[in-house]
């Protein structure tokens, strides 16, 4: 059984600059997506690594992941453009 989700939302006010989000402990799912859907976002597991070692969450699209080992995570990400939001959509346990 889930509770309500807590949504976050972290603009991205510099282009090309690192950001992060910490997941919470006891988030089972989660759901990224750049908000206006016109900008793609570089998604890494590791600090100073988003302009280098990333994956790519395309532009209009989101990256959902269902799993434990999120536990403590934390995501780091950035976009080519200035001033969008990443909507970060955790649904905890």
């Amino acid at each position: 059984m889930y509770s309500r989700p807590t949504v976050t939302n972290v603009t991205m006010t510099l282009a090309n600059t690192e950001y992060s989000h910490a997941v919470q402990a006891n988030t089972k799912k989660l759901l990224l997506k750049e908000r206006s859907g016109g900008s793609s976002v570089k998604l890494a597991y590791a600090t100073g690594t988003s302009g280098t070692t990333y994956i790519t969450i395309p532009a209009g699209s989101s990256k959902y992941f269902e799993a434990s080992w999120l536990r403590g995570v934390t995501l780091y990400f950035q976009c080519p453009d200035a001033g969008n939001v990443l909507e970060i959509e955790e649904w905890l346990a």
